[in-house]
């Protein structure tokens, strides 16, 4: 089938014309190759339609193709199968998209015979790509018609520079259509209206309200959500008293606060809580083009890189405050310093010495469990029900062999905790009194007042005097980039000695002081998150007891050498995020003997029914003489364990002790199931005897002199 064509004018001569059910016929006048039917078969045809993220207009694509499709039927072309496809909300500069990718696999295979779309920027924005895309489709002896460009590859004399030209034409007006944004984007700026992505806390106002006829209309304005604005300024409070992003994460999510721009979908994960703290718009100042998109010609898209710091637009929104400058600051520097090594050139991918590592190993006690000795951590290692051990044993640096159950020490820690807080109703008060002894001196934080004042104002002289170099700098054409630095560095301590001073004046103006029953409450939650030490309940308990050391022990009477567990619980971990936030400003970010710390040693060891038993045992048998056999009814044990139980005691009583373990300081002459490893024989030229390491399994006595 031939279809039927209009003039033979190359271009349109403007007339339209109607067809018999009166609907406007396309101008197809420009055509002048007729499209012929393939013999044996019907016309194989594809429409191809794109919009990009700048219009955001779903419609486009199915307006695309119905105009591909009138355009056909203007012809009188029938009897012909159409296939589509598309790339939605991908800019034309790319040149690998979804899309365009089967049109490039279709054209390869010759699966069409002609391919139409509205004009050539839906297929790119780039000379160069549309030409060989096109140019391939040529040499496969398919037919390529862009409408409103008046490309059609079957006029063989013309097609190429018309391409071109389109494509010249289209590029430009991309470059003139991001001009227009960027001066969009200043007069937005400079009007407080919005600029970027709705953050979360925040609602977007419209300038022109809808109305019954027509919808809202821009300038967009941010407000502060009263709904959310509470639920962010307790993210600030958590993240500063050293909860862990993932943990605030879970709150967010249980709280239901919207994401970037509304979302309700997905977690609040790590990079998002963090991502949130960094951000100063929330303490009133709004930074803009932190990044600028440099186009790589290779592919086609933008790639984001740092801006030059004095091009980066910066404002000050005070109406979108939430958090106050010293609660940014304080919770911006509990995660910085969660990167101990951030200034070191850490490896990464198989390089790292955490590659590997299971994300199980990162128990409820990381982070906080040290070994007494040497101070290195606990790991998480040996024992085949799984168990812990320091990290420097097996390196031959600490003599310190003893391990202890994972579930052994979990469960012994978890309960000395529980138990010394569901006994805590007697020391609310002193609590409560020592927390109004720090809040109300008014004389000691008067002094740190006056030297932040004084100390503000040498800052303010350093920062006046950086700035007359710079400006002499610029004016003799030098290279400003240092002082440029410096410059930077004294407006941050200018910022956080006055964050300071802004804390400091409102604790003075509006301190409080927790009630009883706010104590009572909070140490109830904890109580309840204990229940079981997992890794959430560690992070509970981390306000409670932020260092744990293990100490070994040897019997008093044999070479067993069992691990303890000394910690502090520190009652100032019961205090709401408020008030330590207000009371960790007097200790400098830490807690000393000021306030109420309860020293606690616990068992990290399943003892022996003949240990728990001595004292009774014995007092049994010497003051009521007792038989073994009635000392094992009366205490619940076997005849052998209370004759034990009894020699124990008495042991026990020749010796002077109440306690059958000793703390040992220096390795020990000997000690049971301790055996020397031969790789660190020769190491230390100690012969194996300093150099030991436990094993799991069986082990052999082994002498450490």
């Amino acid at each position: 089938m031939v279809a039927k064509t209009g003039s033979q004018d190359s271009r349109p001569s403007g007339r339209r014309c109607r067809n018999p059910r009166g609907r406007p016929r396309s101008n197809v006048s420009w055509v002048r190759t007729p499209i012929s039917k393939p013999r044996g078969r019907r016309l194989k045809v594809l429409t191809y339609a794109r919009y990009s993220t700048d219009e955001q207009n779903p419609r486009s694509v199915p307006a695309q193709f119905k105009l591909c499709k009138q355009f056909l039927e203007d012809l009188e072309v029938s009897d012909f199968d159409l296939e589509e496809l598309s790339d939605k909300e991908i800019s034309g500069e790319q040149i690998w998209r979804p899309g365009i990718n089967r049109v490039r696999e279709g054209i390869a295979v010759r699966r069409w015979d002609l391919i139409i779309c509205e004009d050539s920027s839906r297929l790119f924005r780039d000379p160069s790509p549309c030409d060989e895309l096109v140019g391939s489709a040529v040499d496969k002896k398919m037919r390529m018609i862009c409408i409103n460009d008046y490309v059609d590859s079957a006029e063989v004399d013309e097609w190429e520079d018309r391409l071109y030209e389109a494509q010249r034409r289209h590029s430009g007006a991309n470059r003139h259509t991001i001009k227009l944004i960027k001066r969009a984007q200043g007069d937005r700026w400079t009007s407080k209206a919005t600029m970027g992505a709705l953050r979360s806390g925040y609602k977007r106002v419209a300038s022109v309200p809808a109305t019954q006829r027509r919808p809202e209309k821009g300038p967009y304005f941010d407000e502060v959500d009263p709904q959310w604005a509470p639920v962010v300024h307790k993210a600030f409070q958590k993240i500063a008293c050293g909860q862990p992003t993932w943990l605030v994460g879970k709150w967010l999510d249980e709280a239901g606060l919207p994401k970037t721009n509304g979302v309700t979908d997905g977690n609040w994960t790590n990079r998002r809580v963090i991502a949130l703290i960094h951000s100063k718009i929330y303490r009133g100042i709004e930074k803009f083009a932190k990044t600028v998109c440099t186009k790589q010609h290779g592919t086609g898209k933008r790639k984001p890189e740092n801006n030059d710091p004095e091009d980066v637009w910066e404002r000050e929104m005070p109406h979108l405050r939430i958090v106050s400058d010293w609660l940014w600051y304080a919770a911006n520097d509990a995660i910085d310093q969660r990167h101990t090594n951030r200034n070191k050139n850490i490896p990464r991918g198989a390089d790292h010495p955490l590659f590997g590592c299971p994300r199980a190993s990162r128990g409820p006690l990381s982070g906080r469990f040290w070994c007494g000795i040497c101070g290195a951590k606990m790991h998480q290692a040996v024992r085949i029900d799984g168990g812990y051990r320091c990290s420097k044993v097996s390196k031959g640096l600490c003599w310190n062999k003893a391990t202890t159950l994972r579930t052994v020490a979990h469960e012994a820690i978890r309960v000395a905790v529980v138990n010394h807080l569901t006994a805590l109703d007697d020391e609310f008060e002193q609590i409560i009194e020592q927390v109004r002894s720090v809040i109300e001196d008014n004389g000691s934080r008067q002094r740190r007042i006056d030297g932040l004042i004084a100390k503000e104002s040498d800052l303010k002289d350093a920062y006046e005097g950086l700035l007359d170099g710079l400006e002499h700098i610029r004016q003799t054409g030098e290279s400003p980039k240092r002082l440029a630095d410096r410059l930077v560095a004294r407006e941050d301590d200018l910022s956080r000695v006055q964050a300071k001073l802004q804390k400091l004046r409102e604790e003075q103006a509006c301190a409080r002081v927790p009630a009883p029953e706010e104590l009572a409450t909070r140490r109830n939650d904890l109580v309840a998150r204990l229940q079981v030490l997992d890794r959430a309940a560690g992070a509970a308990l981390a306000q409670l007891v932020p260092r744990i050391e293990a100490v070994p022990y040897q019997h008093f009477d044999n070479n067993l050498v069992v691990l303890r567990a000394r910690f502090d619980l520190h009652l100032v971990g019961l205090l709401p995020e408020s008030t330590r936030l207000a009371v960790s400003d007097v200790f400098g970010g830490t807690f000393d003997d000021r306030f109420m710390k309860i020293p606690i040693l616990v068992d990290l060891f399943a003892p022996s029914l003949a240990s728990a038993f001595a004292c009774q045992a014995l007092e049994l048998r010497e003051q009521k003489n007792y038989t073994f056999v009635r000392i094992g009814q009366e205490l619940g044990l076997e005849k052998r364990t209370a004759f034990r139980a009894v020699r124990l005691g008495k042991s026990l009583r020749r010796a002077g002790r109440r306690d059958e373990y000793v703390e040992l300081t220096k390795p020990p002459e000997a000690a049971s199931r301790w055996r020397t490893h031969p790789r660190f024989a020769e190491a230390d030229g100690t012969h194996g005897r300093l150099a030991t390491y436990c094993q799991p399994g069986t082990m052999t006595d082994g002498v450490i002199r």
